[in-house]
């Protein structure tokens, strides 16, 4: 439970640091974008860095990580509209004839990092002609994540007004949005539902509630990762910060989803991962308030550690699917197809090999929708493990309340007060220290009627020995125990070591003229935690009619089963005593 408040927040630590990055930049930038836009071509000559010029034609690819991309030329088919271009996280430096006319973005050190971003943007035309020489600088000031954006400047040359360009990209970004604002929908309601499913303590619930956040945040990437986004919203700094932290967040819930459906070392490796990651995108985020470096010059660093990361649990994922022969294995399928995705985009967000996110995001998409399918049937499934789930918390709550009455008998507080009684005469001392164990024991079983939770071993043992000192008070030396504990941190159901215990008391030792011993003892065998109860009492025969007691321990076979997933097993012959093992797994 600790483990998991530290999770939450950690998480929501992100997310204010994100925020506040993002009320920051908003709150320090009067950036807006001009409505001009409608379609043109240059026609001319380029050189990165002002060497070796070459003929541009429709199919000439220019890396954004070359240099600066220097062009000269004419626009074609002049019309006497406004010209206006795309630029994703580049500057221009426009000059007609050698003398400046327009600039934008971030093309120097002098130019604020704030005015960097993507965004429509445009040129009022003033007397311009066929005979007129355009050159154009573009710079790029980062060194990963936009590798096609010379390409995609070239493309978005218009000469006109908002609405035919909004028109034009309709029919390419309609599917994205959709999508999105379909994914955003559905997680909502995923979100819900896993809060449901937590508040009923059902095993997915915190499975589904990575998922859903994972599918929150994909959903505002497609939504707002689309070239006319800024046409609708005219925020360039919240626009391109937005879709920023959906990556980050994004990738970093898929982290932990994978974290979430590994076992065992794979899990715990998962786990470091995932805090390692989540430290790193805290740094990266108080590095980028303190403005010493602008979070979209972030995005190398975040690249190279999520890479790393998604390498590991790719590994971890194949793995756990080799392994686990009975188990679902679409989920670890999909993580592995997930994670190479994700690394294939991180790759070409610096070399530019397709258009940056369309891998990631229809392989998403695909999953989402298959995931989806399956949802139906595992809402399906849910529900009835919540119908059972209420029936077996009210089974629980009987059981614990049959096993706690069955510990302060009328018969058993009368036997113990008299004994006090008796011993306020002859010793007063031990009469005080007994009346504190009794207090103590009585406090405990009430206890245990109002909150039937998982204990730490050592407070059951404490309440066991309390019990059996009252139990020697009133037989004495007919009542001995004895303890080899090489374990006790691990948790146990309560009221399990105490019924055990009481049986082989009534019926082990008592009957015996002697009395008898019982030793109880603790070991680890593999992933579990072995406990054994031995007494050298009468012994009975397991195949014959079920003594007395008997509800009692299927009562705790129950709760055992139900609580811990453990299991209890009897051995015992006549003549010979009874062995108690309680095997219950570690978590």
């Amino acid at each position: 439970m600790k483990k998991t408040y530290l999770n939450i927040i950690g998480y929501i630590t992100l997310l204010l640091l994100a925020g506040t990055l993002l009320l920051q930049m908003c709150k320090t930038t009067n950036q807006a974008i001009p409505s001009f836009i409608i379609k043109a071509d240059f026609i001319g000559e380029y050189s990165f860095d002002g060497d070796n010029w070459q003929p541009l034609n429709q199919d000439t690819k220019l890396s954004a990580f070359d240099g600066d991309l220097l062009l000269r030329g004419q626009l074609s088919e002049f019309c006497p509209l406004n010209v206006c271009f795309y630029l994703n996280h580049i500057g221009i430096e426009l000059s007609v004839n050698g003398e400046e006319v327009f600039w934008s973005g971030r093309c120097n050190d002098d130019v604020p990092e704030m005015m960097c971003g993507s965004s429509w943007t445009g040129w009022e035309r003033e007397d311009l002609t066929m005979e007129d020489e355009i050159e154009i600088r573009l710079h790029n000031p980062h060194s990963y994540g936009n590798p096609g954006a010379y390409n995609e400047f070239l493309d978005s040359l218009y000469y006109g007004g908002v609405q035919g360009i909004a028109d034009e990209y309709m029919a390419e970004t309609m599917p994205y949005k959709i999508t999105g604002i379909f994914m955003i929908v559905v997680s909502l309601a995923l979100l819900g539902m896993a809060l449901g499913y937590l508040a009923q303590r059902l095993p997915s619930a915190s499975l589904l509630w990575s998922m859903g956040l994972m599918s929150l945040f994909m959903g505002g990437y497609l939504l707002m990762d689309t070239i006319d986004i800024c046409l609708q919203s005219y925020l360039i700094v919240f626009n391109t910060c937005v879709r920023q932290f959906c990556i980050m967040f994004g990738a970093f819930e898929f982290v932990n989803c994978i974290r979430k459906m590994l076992t065992g070392k794979g899990k715990k490796i998962a786990g470091y991962l995932t805090i390692t990651l989540g430290l790193i995108n805290g740094i990266l985020l108080l590095l980028s308030i303190a403005d010493v470096i602008a979070i979209y010059d972030t995005s190398l660093y975040w690249a190279i550690a999520q890479g790393l990361v998604l390498l590991v649990l790719l590994f971890l994922c194949f793995g756990e699917y080799r392994a686990h022969k009975k188990k679902d294995k679409a989920l670890f399928v999909s993580g592995m197809v997930l994670s190479a995705t994700v690394l294939l985009e991180l790759v070409n967000g610096r070399v530019g090999f397709w258009s940056s996110g369309i891998l990631v995001k229809v392989v998403f998409s695909l999953l989402f929708v298959f995931h989806l399918l399956k949802s139906v049937k595992l809402v399906a499934v849910n529900h009835r493990e919540s119908a059972r789930a209420k029936a077996l918390a009210e089974e629980l709550r009987n059981s614990r309340i049959v096993l706690a009455m069955s510990q302060i008998r009328t018969h058993f507080i009368f036997n113990v007060l008299t004994a006090i009684s008796g011993m306020c005469e002859y010793d007063p001392k031990k009469a005080d220290e007994t009346l504190i164990r009794f207090s103590r024991y009585l406090r405990s079983n009430i206890d245990i009627m109002e909150e039937d939770e998982p204990e730490e071993f050592e407070r059951s043992m404490e309440h066991l020995e309390d019990y059996i000192a009252l139990e020697q008070v009133r037989f004495g030396n007919k009542i001995r125990f004895a303890k080899k504990l090489e374990v006790t941190d691990f948790m146990i159901p309560p009221l399990i070591l105490q019924p055990i215990v009481e049986n082989a008391i009534k019926h082990g030792l008592l009957p015996k003229s002697s009395g008898g011993t019982i030793e109880l003892a603790t070991q680890t065998e593999g992933k579990n935690v072995v406990i054994t109860i031995v007494d050298d009492g009468v012994g009975f025969d397991t195949e014959s009619v079920a003594r007395e007691g008997s509800v009692g321990l299927n009562n705790v076979r129950f709760r055992l089963k139900q609580m811990a997933n453990g299991r209890m097993d009897i051995e015992s012959r006549p003549g010979e005593g009874t062995k108690v093992t309680v095997v219950i797994p570690l978590a």
